[in-house]
């Protein structure tokens, strides 16, 4: 059995981590700065490759999660989390929409990915504390 390095495992983390971060810093962005074509695609590109990025940092983690005996089963229930936030995100951006706000209307929905992407940074940042005192001790 592959076993990854504490090394690789903390390497990995740290990746999770500046996805966040950079997830959030988009979001922000497209909220605060002057709303231009250039920069929505820029943004948006950004979103794209932090995703795609998820994909490719998740396989190792689940492995060095739960071993890589079964891998697949593993990461096919790690991955399962996208369905079920479109689930959850769904009614919570029903309730942050404001039709009467015309071309602003999903701005309150910015506002909640924003809050969402820093809530996924504290948690990494959270996970790798604890992640790092359990292998200390």
């Amino acid at each position: 059995k592959l076993k990854p390095s504490r090394a690789s495992a903390t390497k990995n983390m740290l990746c999770v981590k500046l996805i966040d971060m950079m997830t959030s810093a988009m979001m922000v962005t497209t909220r605060l700065m002057r709303f231009t074509q250039s920069m929505f695609f820029v943004a948006l590109a950004l979103l794209g490759f932090s995703f795609g990025a998820l994909l490719v940092i998740y396989p190792p983690l689940t492995g060095g999660a739960f071993g890589t005996s079964n891998i697949g089963v593993n990461y096919g229930i790690m991955f399962l989390g996208y369905a079920a936030s479109t689930w959850i995100s769904q009614p919570i951006t029903a309730v942050l929409y404001h039709a009467e706000a015309g071309s602003a209307a999903y701005q309150q929905s910015f506002y909640g990915a924003i809050v969402i992407a820093a809530i996924a940074v504290v948690l990494t940042v959270y996970m790798m504390v604890s992640d790092s005192k359990k292998k200390s001790a």
